[in-house]
This record gives C-alpha cells, structure tokens and sequence, in this order.
C-alpha cells in the first residue's frame, strides 16, 4: 500500500472480495460438514440395524424348536438348553 497508493482501493476492495468469498466457502463447508455427519449416524444406525436383524433371527431360530420332552431327563435337558438360551438373549442387554 505503501508503495503503490494509487492502487490503494483496488486493493483493498479485493481484500474484502477475498473475505467474502472465504466466509461463504467456510460456511459451505461447515454445511457439507454437517451432511456428512448425518450420513455417517445413518449408515452407523443402518449397520447396528442390520447387526440386530441378524442376532434376532439367530435367536428366533434357537427358540424356534418343537421338540417336547417325552421324559424327566428330556425335560431337564430341555430346561437346560432354555436357560442357556435365555441368558444369550438377556446378555446383550444387560
């Protein structure tokens, strides 16, 4: 500025340009920030959905059984292998 006084206005007149045009790409930036992190907790949620789906239906599968107990022994054994199974569902969420 010093050197060049005459082009004093110019200069600066880019100068605040320049600051405009930075405030729009930070805000721009901080609005697709702002994007990609919604994307990131729906992908995240889809993933623990899709997790869950697949733990539900293991479980459903193991407590899916017509088998009876014919037998005292049969029937322990069966109420061993529910209690087995019912703690596999309840750990998860304990």
């Amino acid at each position: 500025m010093q050197t060049h006084p005459e082009a004093a206005d110019t200069i600066y007149g880019k100068q605040r340009e320049i600051n405009e045009l930075w405030t729009q790409l930070t805000a721009k930036a901080n609005a697709r920030k702002e994007k990609l992190l919604d994307s990131y907790d729906l992908q995240r949620f889809l993933s623990d959905y899709r997790d869950l789906s697949s733990w539900i239906a293991s479980m459903m599968g193991l407590v899916s059984s017509d088998e009876l107990a014919t037998d005292v022994t049969g029937a322990e054994a069966l109420l061993e292998r529910h209690q087995v199974r019912k703690r596999l569902i309840t750990i998860p969420f304990v």
